[in-house]
């Protein structure tokens, strides 16, 4: 499994290269701006995403991001956390 900063820093890659590609295909024709930006907000809300969980220490910084860890983390903040996990 990667690691959390593995994780974060191909996204970081992937979005860097997204907004470099994107402007031509759009110029190009081949891709619309609403595409586009749909597109580069759902990455950056991945992003978004997996640095608030590293945050809230369901993700470690040089640790794997464990299903089971996160899914009872998230229980526990949603006032789950009496129902057992498989």
């Amino acid at each position: 499994m990667l690691k959390v900063d593995r994780m974060l820093a191909c996204l970081a890659r992937e979005l860097a290269l997204r907004n470099v590609v994107y402007p031509r295909q759009i110029a190009n024709a081949k891709l619309t701006q609403a595409v586009a930006d749909r597109e580069l907000l759902a990455l950056q809300e991945v992003i978004d995403a997996l640095t608030a969980l590293r945050a809230m220490g369901l993700a470690h910084r040089d640790g794997d991001l464990d299903s089971a860890t996160l899914a009872r983390g998230v229980m526990r903040n949603l006032g789950l956390e009496k129902i057992p996990l498989p």
